[in-house]
């Protein structure tokens, strides 16, 4: 059976001395595992469409749960990621979390949207921390993974000087609940990946990360934080997907490798 449908790139294996097996985003199918006969070549026509981070528009021909591409024509290659290190391993950590969080063979235009809009503002100059943090969140969102980011999970509080997020319940505490659910690395709850078990967020912070949950989905990249408040938004979003998923991303290390934050 063939179909048609358009998708991002995720990752690319060699598979022989000439093919390809791709890892597709699709807005159709979700993520597609396919063949690409002879695209391992430079001058064939399918080289450029099936490199990692285009999004091309495919044609893809299924028999008996396998996948083949047939025809490629790159929309997208997203050149400006390639030619600097950060954005590169950036980019390449999100792929590896689209394919850990989405499902195989069902539509993913959410997904679709999601990348593209990523990898644009990545590629535009976006603070880097403001478009990782945002994608993490909102793909967590995506996959029915989010926190509760709405009040204090004891008092229901919405707001307050500082509020403290919980990566293992994906809960808020304010200051005056906080004492009975705050440990450091000497309390009963150990750290996480490295992080405390309990992220302490300002205003600024906090508004930012319930922006990247909460938000109308067009702007899930639209807002602006102090220095800072990066930093705090990035240790909130990275230490609750990583306990959530129950895992680690390869590329995720090598990112905070080159930005030196490991």
């Amino acid at each position: 059976m063939n179909s048609s449908t358009e998708g991002l790139v995720l990752r690319v294996q060699k598979a022989g001395d000439n093919d390809r097996l791709c890892t597709l985003l699709t807005e159709k199918m979700g993520l597609v595992r396919a063949f690409a006969k002879g695209a391992a070549r430079m001058k064939h026509k399918n080289f450029a469409a099936t490199t990692q981070f285009a999004w091309s528009s495919f044609e893809v021909f299924s028999l008996r749960g396998r996948y083949s591409i047939d025809e490629a024509l790159c929309v997208e290659g997203h050149f400006p990621l390639r030619g600097d290190a950060e954005k590169l391993a950036l980019a390449a950590y999100l792929c590896e979390l689209c394919i850990a969080l989405v499902p195989e063979e069902q539509p993913a235009p959410e997904f679709c949207r999601l990348m593209r809009a990523a990898f644009y503002y990545l590629a535009a100059g976006r603070a880097q921390g403001i478009v990782k943090a945002a994608a993490e969140m909102r793909m967590m969102a995506l996959s029915g993974l989010a926190p509760n980011l709405l009040m204090c999970g004891k008092c229901g509080r919405y707001d307050g000087d500082v509020m403290f997020f919980l990566p293992f319940s994906g809960e808020l505490r304010c200051g005056g609940c906080g004492s009975d659910d705050l440990y450091d690395e000497g309390g009963t709850t150990p750290p996480l990946h490295g992080y405390p078990t309990y992220i302490e967020l300002v205003k600024g912070s906090l508004t930012a990360l319930r922006h990247t949950v909460y938000a109308e989905f067009d702007k899930t990249f639209s807002f602006s934080i102090p220095g800072e408040g990066v930093a705090a938004l990035n240790a909130a979003s990275e230490s609750y997907l990583l306990h959530h998923l129950e895992r680690e991303f390869k590329t995720l290390e090598i990112y905070k490798r080159l930005i030196g934050d490991l």
